[in-house]
């Protein structure tokens, strides 16, 4: 993986208040290569990444305690009540029942377990002219990724942050882009525009 892209998918986690350890399993929805993957396998106990089709990338991920299946984010062939973590990044729009996906991934989740869910966000100006309009991506607007969310799990955290894969020739200037993307994060009339929108839910103890 270039260092420019792992440095994104950290950056992304760290934002996302992941609290890894080596006692978890943890499911990807809609895993494309891999990558987050082969980093929660550094930290976790198990690792299951699903897509809905297999990818060349998968080959290059010889962790023991990963496994990469071709699924549908709406059956998944995985048992209630497992997973400490589901995560999904970038891949709920691209899913045709976004609320039945998202029922799976509570359903998998263990009593207690954590189900967070990245989606890029429609009201960035960049990402809603480069990836919406050009790229026909369907990103959820705020209000309609809250209602989801909170349908599903009645209550869930919503954070705005900004992270970006910046260009190779860029990497020395990492930590100063670093701090005006953290910067952004904290003033009001920016936030809401910010890359992505990041939901946080926990699965009910008696569910």
């Amino acid at each position: 993986m270039k260092k420019n892209v792992l440095d994104w998918r950290l950056r992304l986690l760290q934002k996302a208040r992941i609290e890894l350890d080596n006692s978890q399993k943890v499911l990807d929805v809609g895993c494309g290569d891999g990558g987050d993957c082969a980093i929660f396998a550094d930290e976790c106990n198990e690792v299951i990444g699903i897509d809905i089709e297999p990818q060349s990338d998968w080959a290059d991920i010889a962790k023991a305690n990963v496994r990469l299946l071709t699924a549908d984010a709406c059956h998944l062939p995985l048992p209630d009540n497992y997973f400490d973590i589901v995560f999904a990044k970038d891949a709920l729009h691209h899913i045709e029942y976004h609320k039945k996906a998202i029922e799976e991934m509570k359903r998998v989740a263990k009593r207690g377990g954590k189900v967070l869910v990245l989606e890029a966000n429609r009201y960035n100006p960049i990402l809603y002219l480069h990836m919406t309009l050009l790229k026909k991506h369907q990103h959820f607007t705020q209000p309609y990724f809250k209602k989801l969310m909170q349908d599903s799990f009645g209550d869930a955290s919503f954070l705005c942050v900004e992270a970006h894969v910046l260009p190779t020739v860029a990497i020395s200037a990492l930590g100063l882009f670093n701090q005006v993307e953290d910067m952004l994060e904290h003033v009001p009339l920016v936030r809401n525009y910010l890359s992505y929108n990041i939901a946080l839910a926990e699965k009910n103890n008696q569910e």
